[in-house]
């Protein structure tokens, strides 16, 4: 049977550790929603493997799976904001955001190509809720380390992750002809960012798991 593809192992490490915010009652909610997100992420990335195994499209998928991973991180970092106004405009963003990917799927792009159109611009919409939550703490007169904080490790993995995936899911429907070489370094640098996606998850939960250990002390 072949191997699970490299970023899926770190997927299922993750959401391994992330159970662990339900272990620890004291866990922020918002590490315990995440980890429900990575249990249905493995189950997508399983799945998307699954049908690559088969020789099936997975395209379909990533496209009704974007639906629901671009609202949910715009939930998720909205959580972490301080900014009631801002706080706002995300939630119409959240609503809007899912009709308009649905909408294109369904009548512009179709759900058999990657649906560009939608996914970029969620992508620019995180990383700009990314940089504000840092401009945020910048500005904060309260002297805190972030680095122990599992907001800054999770903002910081989708700013990373969304941001340097515009170019290569930007180009995705214009790759299929491309010589084998420059495939193949895309799925490399597709892998590390996932793979650094995981890692800084899991940093979150293993900076929680420090923090509650310290306080209990």
């Amino acid at each position: 049977m072949p191997s699970l593809p490299v970023h899926v192992v770190f997927c299922i490490l993750c959401t391994f550790l992330s159970t662990s915010s339900f272990i620890n009652g004291r866990s922020p909610v918002y590490l315990r929603i995440l980890s429900v997100y990575l249990f249905f992420t493995l189950g997508v990335e399983i799945t998307s493997w699954r049908l690559m195994q088969s020789g099936q499209q997975n395209l379909k998928l990533y496209n009704f799976y974007s639906v629901i991973n671009i609202p949910f991180f715009i939930y998720l970092l909205r959580g972490f904001l301080v900014s009631k106004k801002m706080q706002r405009v995300l939630v119409v963003a959240m609503i809007v955001y899912p009709i308009l990917a649905l909408i294109n799927i369904q009548f512009i792009q179709g759900p058999d190509i990657f649906n560009t159109n939608t996914y970029i611009p969620g992508c620019i919409i995180l990383g700009l809720i990314s940089i504000f939550y840092f401009k945020e703490n910048i500005r904060s007169p309260k002297q805190q380390s972030l680095l122990n904080d599992p907001a800054f490790w999770i903002t910081t993995a989708v700013l990373f992750f969304y941001t340097c995936t515009i170019p290569v899911y930007g180009l995705l429907n214009f790759l299929r002809n491309l010589p084998d070489y420059l495939y193949n370094s895309i799925y490399i640098f597709h892998t590390v960012l996932n793979v650094l996606l995981y890692l800084l998850f899991s940093i979150s939960f293993l900076c929680n798991l420090s923090f509650r250990k310290s306080i209990s002390q």
